[in-house]
């Protein structure tokens, strides 16, 4: 069966001198010995009517087409107005769950969270509550260590001070340049090894 290939870039950062549609392979003497061609659809490029009353599976990229960000309400309006009535809630959450995470393409979660956040279906949908409560979880995660690399700080400021007397206010600095839990930890085990702050940081910094 005849077959057309069609390569879909979602963005304008996919954009590359190289995407032409067609690519070649040359034996050594320079002579070509294979041509394959492809059609390239720059979905920023296409007018965001033709999508919108396009088919209802291609639905989720209206907001990634030819459209201004003032328009977006108004396009989510639109698409709420087919996918309530053309297709099925369960369907209508799997589409809504699609256009979510084709928006973080394009647009910065609080953009997005905006503009769908009155969407019935999004609400209801397992997929996107799903993604809502790992970003959550990750959120959590992520206080958890930096309130690990505080406290792990807090203690190497008294713990050093203790032994090597208060720090100066370059070595305060240094100590607030570092983020990771794991390069404090060490400088901890390295209190009871050195004599200053000079040599603390020196071990550290030579492993």
């Amino acid at each position: 069966m005849p077959v057309q290939s069609v390569a879909i870039l979602l963005r304008p950062e996919a954009e590359h001198a190289d995407l032409t549609g067609t690519h070649r392979r040359y034996h050594v003497s320079g002579e070509c010995y294979l041509e394959f061609r492809c059609h390239v659809v720059r979905v920023w490029q296409i007018p965001v009517e033709s999508v919108l009353t396009g088919g209802i599976g291609t639905l989720p990229l209206a907001p990634l087409a030819a459209v201004t960000p003032e328009q977006l309400p108004q396009v989510i309006r639109r698409m709420e107005q087919r996918l309530s009535t053309e297709t099925t809630p369960a369907d209508a959450a799997t589409l809504w769950s699609a256009t979510y995470i084709l928006m973080g393409l394009r647009y910065p979660s609080e953009v997005t969270n905006q503009l769908l956040k009155g969407v019935r279906a999004m609400r209801e949908s397992v997929t996107y509550q799903a993604i809502i409560e790992e970003g959550r979880e990750e959120g959590r995660e992520e206080g958890e260590l930096q309130g690990r690399v505080t406290e792990a700080r807090r203690l190497l400021v008294i713990l050093g001070g203790k032994r090597f007397g208060t720090p100066s206010d370059e070595t305060l600095a240094l100590l607030d340049q570092m983020t990771r839990l794991e390069e404090l930890e060490q400088l901890l085990s390295l209190i009871l090894n050195v004599e200053s702050w000079t040599e603390l940081l020196a071990a550290e910094r030579n492993g």
